[in-house]
């Protein structure tokens, strides 16, 4: 008996401890929003607004470009007639036709540049989806509230918002403390050709890059339960992208006397091996970050679970898994797009063919999707034919150095009400090209939305409120006025060097 109760005492001892530890690691609550306003000091500029209208009614639709060239020029011309200080100051070059490079040379030549990335490229509106739009895309009316049209989300605004804040602080005579870049991609929605190239010059050229952002995650209200403040994400990495083929070959015949094995069914058989056979999940580091991050807004239990990942991520890999966006940030994705079979009702086709879309997890290779799906499907007869485009996953950024915290500082500073937290992204940005110039690629557009305007991306009804498109200019200008370079702010002295 002696025994028992000692034993019983021991275990409770050690309950007691663990729960100890886990309660110290329970993440503490995020501290209180600051009640501050944005920056006195910087107004944007009037007219701001309607030079924005003005750009979003130039088409410049990269699907059809070279057809869209004149559109570009358009906008060329425009950008030169609206911001005369930053064409008489920065340095301009045009490269891979459509793409600019705008070089604004700071008071140290040798600290590390800070490059800001936009593109001037839209996706189209097809004719059929023109009904649904309260406002015609390409015409830039400023009614209801919003500024309308494609390109007032992505990503014009974040392109006039970069110049509306560079224009502004050359008319305060103003020098960066290093140099600063501003790169504006002409085939982001398509190939994003004209910022590769860019990237190509830049490194043949020997520069060197502190920190890089680019268009990506926003400023979000209500992406997580239980969190009641705005959060700004940060993308620290974009998954990669990969089309594969998968190719099923049969006799074909009539349909009226089909064997036991078609085509189509053996193709239908590998999708299905697919769909039941997905690739592993985990919890990748910018995931954690995120959770761990907004973890101080919940619960205490919730502040427990995600203190101590090292104990509860099944948990809570579980919970994210429950949902099409908390799955994707767990794995690499594999889905049939698109299905190629048959030509007649009454005859069975000789092959039958899926396209496989695939975004990879970071950490995740092209390769270790293609030997997944081998074993996966298991049948010699599916064919898995050479990608016809890859993409891997990039390098995740640093979030514990100097430049994240910095870059944070803007943020709060521009929007002090905000939550920062690194994320993933799960689509692709130009940004990707310049991860081997820069150890901080981020991906942050400051821009405020709901979750109703995620759609907007790409979809009907784009718009931005006018005080969110001030917000950003007036962002991009603190940004600009302490400008970071490798891992480091420098604080920046206006005048003349």
């Amino acid at each position: 008996m002696r025994r028992l109760c000692s034993l019983i005492l021991t275990a409770t001892a050690g309950a007691l401890v663990g729960v100890l530890i886990l309660a110290a690691r329970a993440l503490p609550p995020s501290p209180p929003p600051s009640l501050g306003s944005a920056p006195a000091d910087f107004r944007p500029p009037p007219g701001a607004l309607e030079r924005l209208a003005a750009a979003i009614r130039v088409p410049t639709v990269s699907r059809d470009y070279p057809a869209t060239a004149p559109a570009f020029d358009a906008l060329h011309e425009l950008l030169r007639e609206a911001f005369p200080r930053v064409h008489a100051t920065l340095q301009q070059e045009r490269v891979a036709g459509h793409t600019l490079l705008y070089t604004w040379h700071g008071r140290d030549a040798s600290a590390p540049a800070l490059l800001l990335l936009a593109h001037q490229d839209v996706v189209p509106v097809d004719d059929e989806r023109l009904p649904h739009w309260q406002q015609p895309p390409f015409d830039g009316v400023n009614a209801d509230g919003y500024l309308w049209g494609r390109g007032t989300l992505d990503d014009k605004s974040s392109l006039m918002a970069q110049l509306e804040a560079a224009e502004a602080l050359l008319g305060d005579a103003f020098v960066p403390p290093q140099t600063i870049y501003l790169v504006f991609g002409h085939d982001e929605e398509v190939s994003g050709s004209g910022a590769a190239a860019v990237a190509a010059l830049l490194a043949e050229r020997g520069t060197r890059i502190g920190m890089v952002l680019d268009e990506g995650l926003t400023l979000t209200e209500g992406v997580f339960p239980g969190v009641n403040r705005p959060v700004a994400l940060v993308g620290v990495a974009e998954k990669g992208y990969l089309n594969l083929t998968l190719r099923a070959s049969a006799a074909g015949g009539h349909s009226s006397m089909p064997p036991q094995d078609t085509a189509i069914g053996r193709l239908a058989a590998a999708l299905d091996a697919v769909r039941t056979h997905p690739m592993p999940a985990r919890m990748e580091t910018p995931v954690a970050d995120m959770l761990r991050s907004v973890g101080g807004e919940r619960s205490w239990l919730q502040r427990v679970a995600l203190g101590n990942l090292w104990l509860f991520e099944p948990l809570v890999r579980s919970e994210l898994a429950r949902t099409p966006a908390g799955g994707a940030m767990l794995r690499t994705t594999v889905t049939p797009t698109i299905l190629r079979a048959g030509l007649k009702d009454n005859v069975l086709p000789q092959s039958a063919e899926a396209v496989l879309n695939a975004r990879l997890l970071p950490g995740d290779s092209s390769d270790a999707v293609v030997a997944h799906l081998h074993t996966a499907i298991d049948d010699p007869a599916i064919e898995i034919l050479p990608a016809t485009e890859v993409r891997e996953a990039t390098p995740v950024s640093e979030t514990s150095g100097t430049a994240f915290r910095a870059l944070s500082d803007r943020i709060v500073e521009v929007f002090p009400d905000a939550l920062v937290a690194p994320g993933l992204m799960m689509g692709g940005t130009d940004a990707r090209h310049f991860v081997t110039l820069s150890r901080h690629v981020y991906r942050f557009q400051p821009v405020r939305i709901t979750l109703a305007d995620l759609p907007r991306f790409h979809g009907d009804d784009e718009r931005i409120a006018p005080a969110a498109y001030e917000d950003m200019i007036r962002f991009y200008a603190v940004l600009m006025r302490g400008a970071i370079g490798d891992g480091g702010a420098a604080a920046a002295t206006p005048g003349t060097p």
